[in-house]
């Protein structure tokens, strides 16, 4: 891609180091997510049955709409 940009031998070292960066990032991330307490415990606190919508708290049930007010 950056020969197709025509892109510098600086701007390509540029590039390298930012894609080097988040790479880092996102394995970095990928690594405190899956050894944090608050979502490996996730399984444990949520419902297998779906996603986690409290629709107690919200006082109505997804399927009927709000009123208008």
């Amino acid at each position: 891609m950056c020969v197709q940009h025509g892109l510098t031998g600086l701007q390509r070292a540029a590039v390298d180091t930012y894609v080097e960066i988040m790479e880092a990032w996102m394995s970095g991330y990928h690594a405190w997510q899956t050894q944090t307490h608050r979502y490996t415990s996730a399984p444990v606190v949520l419902p297998a049955t779906g996603p986690a919508i409290s629709t107690r708290s919200w006082g109505r049930s997804p399927s009927r709409p709000r009123s208008a007010a």
